[in-house]
């Protein structure tokens, strides 16, 4: 039979992946806005809803989807409204043209998705602002088969260890 330490290393193991997986910190989300001007912008966010930190974006504006807005230029310390301003990989690192600024009215920690308060898109040609727009988070996956196994370990060990006790009692 199981021994009494295997059953509680599988259960904290178990436990461990469980909590991971309803803990994970980075969420992704899918932006979606209509700019003034009718372009779009478009893209995923990776926020850490944990810390209210955003991790990693991937934004494009309709009218040029060769420029990716990658790099996390600015963003405001938590808690507070989220404000970050995004350049693109050709941008240079001093400037801010061009650029997109993204305004949330809550803080991220916690955060599941909502309106977008304003979002601009700024080039050599000007500023353009915001006319609609949202963040849903995307839907997650099955569990990769190793945090299942594990999962279920750890449900058959609490099964072993409830019916030895059962059945010291009887």
């Amino acid at each position: 039979m199981i021994s009494k330490s295997i059953c509680r290393i599988l259960l904290v193991a178990a436990f461990a992946t469980l909590s991971g997986g309803l803990l994970s910190a980075g969420t992704v989300f899918t932006l979606s806005a209509t700019l003034a001007d009718s372009s779009t912008v478009s893209g995923a966010l990776e926020i850490d809803t944990i810390t209210g930190t955003l991790d990693a974006a991937s934004l494009y504006v309709q009218d040029d989807p060769s420029d990716v807005f990658s790099n996390i230029f600015q963003q405001t310390p938590v808690p507070g409204p989220a404000y970050f301003i995004f350049t693109t990989s050709a941008a240079n690192p001093t400037s801010t043209v061009p650029s997109l600024l993204l305004l949330l009215p809550d803080s991220l920690v916690g955060y599941n998705g909502g309106p977008i308060f304003d979002i601009n898109f700024n080039d050599v040609n000007g500023t353009i602002g915001l006319d609609s727009g949202s963040i849903t988070p995307v839907p997650s996956g099955v569990p990769e088969p190793a945090s299942f196994f594990t999962f279920l370990a750890g449900l058959a060990a609490i099964g072993v260890l409830t019916r030895k006790a059962v059945s010291r009692r009887a």
